[in-house]
């Protein structure tokens, strides 16, 4: 049961994605945060006419306010191919504090984190890594831990 619910969760945040490092004013409305995302959009990762191509169901920041660290803003995609666009685009924001991640449940997200070090290990040692939801997969091989 409670892997289903995981699983309707993860599918409900399947156009989701996380941004990082956005500098937060006080009060902020979700609007604000719609139009932060469009100008990262457009002027960081060079997505020409974001604000009419690519229409957001909702953008707002997640968790409690940290002093001098803003929130990170969850953007809902109207359209799922918008949302791999955006990710794949990520790469343009090396270099820079802003980040983008996917949104995943508690449950996953937990997976995931447990299985970072390994990716890194296995990473630095040469082989192809893909860590899809929650699982890891090594040189094309799914990785069962040690």
């Amino acid at each position: 049961m409670n892997r289903e619910i995981v699983d309707i969760k993860a599918r409900s945040m399947r156009n989701n994605l996380l941004i990082f490092n956005i500098p937060e004013s006080e009060n902020e409305y979700p609007e604000k945060c719609v139009e932060k995302v469009y100008e990262i959009l457009q002027n960081k990762l060079e997505i020409d006419d974001a604000s009419s191509k690519m229409p957001i169901e909702r953008a707002h920041r997640i968790g409690r306010n940290r002093r001098g660290n803003p929130r990170p803003i969850v953007v809902k995609f109207l359209r799922y191919p918008d949302k791999e666009l955006v990710k794949r685009s990520a790469s343009k924001l090396k270099g820079t504090s802003i980040g983008i991640g996917e949104q995943f449940p508690k449950d996953i997200a937990d997976i995931r984190k447990s299985l970072y070090p390994v990716l890194k290990k296995a990473k630095e040692e040469g082989n192809k890594v893909k860590l899809v939801k929650d699982k890891l997969y090594i040189n094309g091989q799914l990785y069962y831990g040690k």
